[in-house]
């Protein structure tokens, strides 16, 4: 019977001898080693990352496929608690080969249990897929194919997760896990473990049309027990994936409303943008949904921080024009018109870019009436920060004022002098959109024109005739060339 010893004792070597009774060495061997449960518990309990290699150095000739995974394990536990991960594994690099180099030999001869631990632990260190870990995964994935029979849901929601996690995507064993859970009964998934699988099938950008329609109409009756934060990420899964499912589709429709009052505003808009995203999910019941989101916010409007209203204002402008709000839509858009006004300060550049342009596309199509007002507060504030804006979202803001229809000196002087440094980086289409924005609002800068000319000419192969064309007309409204000169070629 194994004496009771503190957890510090088990972790110095020194002292670890005096615990546990050493085993018999074979005949075979002259070194002594502890049972691989102790070993594994000492591996487990380990709280630093030097104790966690110092003990296996300890028992390296020792460890058994158990004992392994539990130090692949516990690495992962404890890389994900250190302030910076990276540099506290960059520390025991020759250490972290030996044992990559160590586990890679002897994975043939591991079990279901122990393979799916050693690479959920290694994915949860973040070692990573590039070399030399590139052939780590590789392995695993060899050793995981005949076994996945023997996988449980558990161990296959955790195998695709490490692998996922990792990048290192390997269509062969995908392919096989498809194969493998098509081949079950889904339906008794619980609604976690279907998002989970399907979050990892579209993260990589596996194709499997069936297995995804499956986990999605198994997923539909059991709408009500997930979380908030699954259900936001099965929505967004099943959008990206493009899985037409009309009975989650109709799930989502009769429980959300009733979901939504209960989320916060950051929760709401995350669910409302993922339910947008659905391209396959009918016009008809994406108002319904939109009538629910409606209703369910209001009077809450001042809980829901800038970006849950940016990302609303957002999902608002995708529904199709040809579909009319309802009213309580009508009156949600006004709120968050008003609030993104009162919150301006708190939008981050791709807020302050993605509501400009949502409003404007709502402008032109005319499904609100033209409010200048919220263009030019967003113009003041946006002007004293363009250095943070990427540069698609600065040809964006300038693009939206220009469709809004919408003039602002105090805007676009600073913009064309952030632009004009940016002339280089910034895309073909960009460019394009700079000069379309600057000639539509007839926008008094005539060195930024001349740059942007210049700048154009020295590009002129990356433009197609289309984009030549637009440049042309741009170019003449600026009274940078005349309309006899002849436009670039793009050959």
């Amino acid at each position: 019977m194994l004496r009771r010893v503190s957890h510090a004792f088990l972790l110095r070597p020194s002292a670890a001898v005096h615990a546990f009774p050493l085993r018999r060495a074979s005949s075979s061997s002259s070194s002594s080693s502890y049972p691989p449960a102790v070993i594994t518990a000492m591996l487990a309990r380990a709280t630093s990352l030097d104790d966690l290699f110092a003990l296996r150095a300890m028992h390296a000739d020792s460890m058994e496929e158990i004992n392994t995974s539990a130090f692949w394990t516990t690495l992962g536990r404890l890389t994900q608690r250190a302030p910076r991960r990276a540099a506290s594994l960059q520390q025991h690099n020759d250490a972290l080969a030996s044992a990559r180099l160590a586990t890679l030999r002897a994975l043939p001869s591991f079990g279901p249990r122990q393979l799916v631990n050693t690479a959920h632990g290694a994915a949860r260190a973040k070692v990573g897929s590039l070399p030399p870990w590139d052939v780590w995964w590789d392995e695993i994935a060899r050793c995981s194919l005949p076994m996945l029979e023997r996988l449980s849901w558990q161990h296959i929601t955790s195998l695709l997760w490490a692998f996922t996690r990792s990048n290192a995507y390997r269509p062969a064993l995908f392919h096989a896990v498809a194969r493998e859970v098509e081949s079950r009964e889904v339906e008794r998934l619980s609604v976690e473990l279907i998002a989970q699988i399907a979050w990892c099938f579209s993260s990589v950008g596996h194709s499997a049309p069936r297995l995804m329609l499956r986990l999605a109409d198994a997923a539909a009756p059991h709408i009500s027990q997930i979380s908030t934060a699954a259900l936001s990420a099965l929505c967004f899964t099943m959008a990206r994936a493009r899985v037409d499912s009309p009975r989650l589709h109709a799930a989502l429709v009769e429980e959300l409303p009733s979901r939504l009052p209960e989320c916060g505003g950051r929760e709401v808009s995350s669910i409302f943008t993922a339910c947008m995203a659905m391209e396959s999910m009918a016009p008809q019941l994406k108002l319904k949904l939109l009538d629910g989101f409606a209703k369910s916010s209001e009077g809450r409007l001042e809980g829901f921080d800038a970006r849950s209203v940016a990302a609303m204002i957002h999902v608002i402008s995708a529904v199709p024009n040809e579909l009319e709000h309802p009213p309580s839509v009508t009156a949600l858009l006004d709120g968050l018109i008003d609030a993104s006004s009162k919150r301006v300060d708190a939008l981050r550049p791709a807020d302050l870019q993605s509501v400009a342009r949502s409003l404007a596309l709502m402008t032109s199509g005319g499904r609100v009436d033209a409010q200048p007002e919220i263009f030019h507060v967003l113009a003041r504030h946006a002007a004293g920060k363009l250095g943070a804006f990427s540069d698609v979202h600065l040809w964006n803001l300038a693009w939206a004022f220009a469709r809004a229809g919408v003039r602002s000196p105090v805007l676009f002087t600073p913009l064309a002098q952030e632009a004009l440094s940016r002339l280089d980086s910034i895309s073909p289409s960009g460019l394009v959109a700079l000069a379309w924005s600057f000639a539509r609002l007839d926008v008094d800068a005539p060195h930024f024109a001349s740059a942007l000319y210049e700048a154009t000419l020295q590009r002129h192969h990356e433009f197609d005739e289309r984009q030549t064309s637009a440049l042309h007309l741009a170019f003449v409204k600026l009274k940078v060339v005349s309309p006899t000169d002849e436009e670039p070629s793009t050959k």
